[in-house]
C-alpha cells in the first residue's frame, strides 16, 4: 500500500445529485504484463477502441517497428516501412484513428490502411514535432508540438482539425514545447507546456494554459519539476490536473481538491469519475475509490500513459531503448 495523508474535499455545495450516488471504484483486477523490445525505440503512447483494439506508437529505430497493435492477444507491427516517427496516438473508433510526430506529419487509419492526412510546414524551419493529440469528435481534433528554427529557437505550436482540413491556430512567441493537450466537455482547451531557456541550461519549468483560440491564460507554473511529476487529463468531462500536492478539478478558473496528499508521489492521472481515478506513481500504479489511495500493480518505472474502460484498464511503462511494459488489468 502507498501511505499518503489524504484531505478530501467533501464540501456538499460543488456536489450536484449524480456526483453523490457514484459508487467506488473496484479494485479486483486481474493483472498481466505484455513487454515490446524495438531496436533504439519504444512505445511513447498508446490509445485504444476497446481492450482487443489498441495501438502503440514510437519514434526511433526503424521505420517499420514505429507503429503496433493489440488484438486482444498479442501486439505485434505489420513491418511495413512508413515515412511518419509518432510521438503520439489518438483516435474515435476502430476505423477513425490517428497518429502525429516528427516532420509536421500526421497519418490516419481507416480501418484497413495508414495513409499520410497532412503534413505541416513554415517558412525557415527546420524541424517540426507534435508530441499530442487530443480531441472530442473527429471535427474537433487538436495537435500540438514544437517547431525549431534553430539550435537555440524553438516555439510551441497548437493546430486544429474541423473535420476536413487543418489549420495552424497558434505558434507561441516564446521558447518552449507543447507537450500535451486536452478539451474538457465544455469545449475549454488546455496545454501542458514546456519552457527552457535557450541555451538548455536552466531547469524544466511546467506551465498549464488554457487557449481561447487566440491566445494563452497561464493558470498554473511550477519550476524545477519534470513532465511526469505533472500531469492533465479528461476525467469524467472535467479537466483534471495532478500539482505539487493533491489532484484538483478546474472549475469557475479556480483548482478545486479531489484529492489532498502530504507526499508528492502521483504523476500520471487517468480515471472514470472522481471516485475512480489511477494513479501513476513511482511505486506503480494506484487506485483512489473516494476513501483511500492504494497500491494496485507494481511497475518497473513511471507510468507514460494509460486508457480506462468499463472493466479493462491498460497502463504503458517505458523505459527509453529498453523495453515498453504494458500492464493489463481486468476486473474478475
Amino acid at each position: 500500500m502507498i501511505y499518503l495523508r489524504l484531505y478530501v474535499n467533501h464540501d456538499q455545495k460543488n456536489k450536484n445529485m449524480v456526483e453523490d450516488i457514484i459508487q467506488p471504484g473496484r479494485r479486483d483486477y486481474v493483472w498481466s504484463v505484455d513487454s515490446i523490445r524495438i531496436f533504439s525505440n519504444d512505445i511513447w503512447e498508446i490509445w485504444g477502441s476497446s481492450p482487443e483494439d489498441i495501438w502503440g506508437v514510437g519514434p526511433g529505430g526503424a521505420l517499420n517497428t514505429t507503429i503496433w497493435h493489440y488484438d486482444g492477444k498479442q501486439w505485434k507491427t505489420d513491418g511495413i516501412s512508413r515515412r511518419i516517427s509518432p510521438y503520439s496516438v489518438y483516435g474515435f473508433a476502430k476505423n477513425d484513428v490517428w497518429i502525429a510526430g516528427a516532420n509536421g506529419r500526421i497519418w490516419h487509419y481507416d480501418g484497413n490502411d495508414w495513409t499520410q492526412n497532412y503534413r505541416h510546414t513554415i517558412n525557415g524551419f527546420t524541424g517540426l514535432t507534435f508530441y499530442d493529440l487530443y480531441g472530442t469528435s473527429n471535427h474537433d481534433l487538436y495537435a500540438v508540438g514544437t517547431v525549431w528554427f534553430d539550435n537555440e529557437t524553438r516555439r510551441g505550436i497548437i493546430l486544429h482539425y474541423d473535420g476536413n482540413n487543418w489549420k495552424q491556430e497558434y505558434l507561441a512567441d516564446f521558447n518552449s514545447y507543447f507537450y500535451k493537450v486536452r478539451e474538457s466537455f465544455d469545449k475549454r482547451v488546455f496545454i501542458h507546456c514546456i519552457k527552457q531557456d535557450v541555451k538548455y541550461n536552466s531547469n524544466d519549468t511546467t506551465v498549464f494554459y488554457e487557449f481561447d483560440g487566440n491566445g494563452l491564460k497561464q493558470i498554473y507554473t511550477d519550476e524545477n519539476k519534470s513532465i511526469k511529476s505533472r500531469w492533465m487529463n479528461i476525467i469524467n468531462g472535467d479537466i483534471v490536473f495532478s500539482l505539487d500536492d493533491g489532484i484538483y478539478k478546474y472549475i469557475n478558473n479556480t483548482f478545486q481538491p479531489i484529492i489532498k496528499y502530504d507526499r508528492r508521489t502521483p504523476g500520471a492521472i487517468f480515471g472514470r469519475n472522481e471516485k475512480d481515478i489511477f494513479l501513476g506513481t513511482s511505486d506503480g500504479v494506484a487506485h483512489y475509490d473516494g476513501t483511500d489511495i492504494q497500491l494496485l500493480v507494481r511497475t518497473e518505472g513511471w507510468i507514460n500513459d494509460g486508457q480506462v474502460f468499463e472493466k479493462d484498464v491498460v497502463f504503458l511503462d517505458s523505459e527509453l531503448g529498453k523495453v515498453s511494459l504494458i500492464y493489463h488489468g481486468k476486473l474478475k
